[in-house]
């Protein structure tokens, strides 16, 4: 084997390492299951749920203020 065929050997086994390490670097790197971060359209969609029980609480509270039907008893505190 003559010296200039030893160099193309010796880079395309180099190219080769350094593609296979690429290769092998990235398909670990894949991302885990459990992100770190929330899945944005699930978190928005807890938040809206969140803010129609929230809306519904606020009704019933204003529709017993309303009906006259409260009673406010006022203790004092103990010390």
């Amino acid at each position: 084997m003559n010296h200039n065929n030893r160099k193309w050997i010796a880079l395309l086994s180099l190219n080769l390492t350094v593609v296979a390490a690429a290769w092998v670097f990235q398909s670990s790197e894949a991302a885990p299951p459990n992100a770190p971060f929330a899945n944005s359209v699930e978190q928005r969609n807890r938040m809206i749920q969140l803010l129609t029980e929230s809306n519904q609480l606020l009704k019933e509270q204003n529709a017993l203020l309303r009906s006259g039907k409260l009673q406010v008893q006022i203790a004092e505190k103990k010390k």
